[in-house]
């Protein structure tokens, strides 16, 4: 991972992607970041992560991709993919990375519900080590959808963080009776050391 260059990427989508973001987290410290390890430069090269700040300490810090939606995806449309963290973590650039990668490649579908097997924990020591491909249900419509001048819709999902049990569940059953059971336990989304609710 190191630092990008502040300047918006050079195609048009992403210059409107970088644009939409920052107009979400108007007044917040923002950062980007490349990912220069494994094959994500030659299928996405101008892949990046914007990180944003938060301004206190109820907010979290968001990890948000910029170049996932170069990739038109012909079932479901075109997507960038967004992370909330508790505190700073470096290793959310690599993850982003990996989710823009599977996205990218047209033999896997990739969508609202979707379910990925990170291979490790989200966070070090965390019992959640799959993402659930979710509505941004935390940040709301404003940034869900980035209806460009020209081109595809772009959507904006959230990334959230479940264990192994509850992935079974979810393909089991369906994703709304995870969500339920979300809700009913009241899970602190963010927490990496929540327990699993199945």
């Amino acid at each position: 991972m190191k630092p990008a260059h502040e300047s918006p990427p050079v195609s048009s989508c992403c210059c409107e992607v970088h644009r939409h973001i920052k107009s979400v987290w108007e007044g917040r410290d923002i950062e980007y970041f490349s990912w220069e390890l494994g094959p994500i430069k030659e299928v996405l090269p101008e892949f990046r992560v914007t990180r944003v700040q938060p301004q206190n300490k109820s907010q979290s810090w968001v990890y948000v991709s910029e170049g996932m939606s170069s990739v038109f995806k012909p079932n479901t449309g075109r997507f960038e993919v967004f992370i909330l963290s508790p505190w700073e973590e470096a290793l959310h650039v690599e993850l982003l990375a990996m989710i823009a990668h599977f996205c990218a490649d047209q033999k896997y579908g990739f969508g609202l519900h979707s379910i990925l097997d990170v291979g490790r924990p989200w966070m070090e020591e965390s019992l959640c080590n799959h993402l659930l491909i979710s509505l941004p249900y935390t940040v709301g419509p404003r940034l869900e959808w980035m209806r460009p001048q020209k081109g595809d819709v772009v959507r904006f999902l959230w990334a959230l963080p479940i264990t192994k049990a509850e992935a079974v569940f979810a393909r089991k059953y369906d994703v709304e009776s995870l969500e339920q059971l979300f809700d009913k336990h009241r899970i602190n989304p963010v927490d990496p050391g929540r327990t699993s609710v199945v």
